[in-house]
């Protein structure tokens, strides 16, 4: 689980950062720019010190009700069939906001934002020194652009990609420990998203 996960999740309740959010042409679902989510960050005194541009990076979050709607379009996966190392992270807060949040099952610390490149999802990975409570941030590399696009999955076709379907996964064993009981036995709930 990458450094930005562990700490928002801390937060348990995601509306007030939602209410920071940015409209999109899709109704419910919120673009967080990288500053409000720093700010979030600070509100659990966690700190980042970049020295590298992440402004114009960002990522999602949604009502539980049109998020319930995504992930209801989203062909279910089966348990035995575990996501691709890359995928989206909903974090569902139980008290009405999901917030989407890249992830993947790779062990290498890191902090990473979703980017917008030729009109599509994709993401960015930012390193460091990342500790506990503060991050000094010296690096930024955009992932290249998949066939299909990243974040929460959004309309087939032109918007994800040609020939793409979302798909839901329940969350693997190797990330259920690291997120809080919140999100695995409490009032939330997890789920992954990925476009392929």
């Amino acid at each position: 689980m990458n450094w930005m996960t562990t700490h928002l999740a801390g937060l348990h309740y995601f509306g007030d950062l939602a209410r920071e959010g940015l409209d999109t042409p899709e109704p419910g679902l919120q673009l967080l720019p990288y500053t409000s989510v720093q700010d979030a960050l600070r509100s659990l005194g966690v700190t980042i010190d970049s020295g590298v541009l992440l402004d114009p990076y960002f990522l999602f979050a949604e009502n539980t009700e049109s998020a319930a709607a995504r992930a209801g379009r989203a062909t279910p996966a089966g348990h035995d069939r575990p996501p691709p190392s890359t995928f989206t992270l909903a974090l569902d807060d139980g008290k009405g906001t999901v917030l989407y949040l890249p992830e993947d099952d790779s062990p290498a610390k890191d902090l990473q934002l979703f980017s917008l490149v030729d009109q599509r999802i994709s993401r960015i990975r930012a390193s460091g020194e990342l500790g506990e409570t503060a991050a000094r941030l010296d690096t930024v590399s955009a992932q290249p652009l998949m066939s299909c696009s990243d974040g929460p999955c959004r309309a087939w076709g032109e918007a994800c990609g040609d020939g793409c379907e979302c798909n839901l996964y329940e969350v693997s064993n190797s990330l259920s420990p690291a997120l809080p009981s919140h999100f695995t036995s409490g009032p939330g709930h997890s789920y992954t998203l990925v476009c392929e």
